[in-house]
């Protein structure tokens, strides 16, 4: 797209930042394990270029950081996590976002697709954790897992999600979305294994192909002029 036509549209410089729930997924020969809501977060800068009054594209780069863990079946009313392991990506996102006005150029319902390229920061490493827990049924437990963070060092993510978006001092973007991030192979594997009371060693094991829902805020400013300069030069 040429920069006489850029020139026409606004461009964005903004951050963003959200709270995200990470998904495993696990098997148990003890049918014990179980997987739980894992609460993380990312944040990000990003580029927005807008191409006509109906549709824009977005890159940038986003921290994203994965947090691991699971429950036990056999206490219901523990709602923390085993195994508080966990790994970062960088993520390199290439969005095309849709804008329906709803409220006088003010209010805007924003459907969003987008492809991310990741890049595993803890390639090459593991996690590990293990101890003795005293359950509230009065069950004890001894529990070990290994993470592990070398499956492979890049690998992609498909982003679908809707927002709103308002005009702010007409310069500026304030966002909210939802967002989910689904993934094609796993990331990471985490194998555990683990004693209830006197009963024998069970193990199981988990992964995850990098899935996540999110949502988030963002905050863009407009340099579009910066264009419009240029051309004028």
């Amino acid at each position: 797209v040429s920069l006489t036509l850029f020139g026409q549209k606004n461009t964005y410089i903004g951050l963003e930042t959200a709270i995200t729930n990470d998904i495993y997924k696990f098997s148990d020969n003890g049918d014990n394990i179980k997987s739980i809501p894992l609460i993380s977060g990312i944040w990000g800068i990003n580029i927005r270029q807008d191409l006509n009054n109906y549709f824009s594209i977005e890159t940038g780069l986003i921290r994203k950081h994965y947090a691991e863990g699971y429950g036990l079946n056999i206490d219901p009313t523990k709602k923390g996590a085993y195994g508080l392991n966990g790994f970062n990506i960088w993520q390199i996102p290439f969005r095309i976002k849709a804008k329906i006005n709803l409220f006088k150029d003010k209010v805007f319902f924003i459907p969003t697709i987008g492809y991310h390229f990741c890049i595993n920061s803890n390639y090459g490493s593991h996690g590990y954790f293990g101890a003795p827990q005293h359950l509230l049924t009065g069950d004890s437990i001894v529990t070990h897992d290994t993470s592990n963070y070398s499956i492979t060092k890049t690998f992609s993510l498909l982003e679908t999600g809707v927002g709103f978006e308002f005009n702010v001092f007409k310069k500026m973007i304030l966002s909210i979305s939802a967002n989910y991030f689904t993934g094609f192979k796993k990331i990471v594997q985490t194998d555990v294994s683990y004693k209830i009371n006197n009963d024998p060693i069970m193990t199981a094991s988990g992964y995850s192909k990098g899935q996540y829902w999110c949502f988030g805020v963002g905050l863009r400013y407009s340099i579009g002029n910066i264009w419009t300069n240029k051309k004028q030069e």
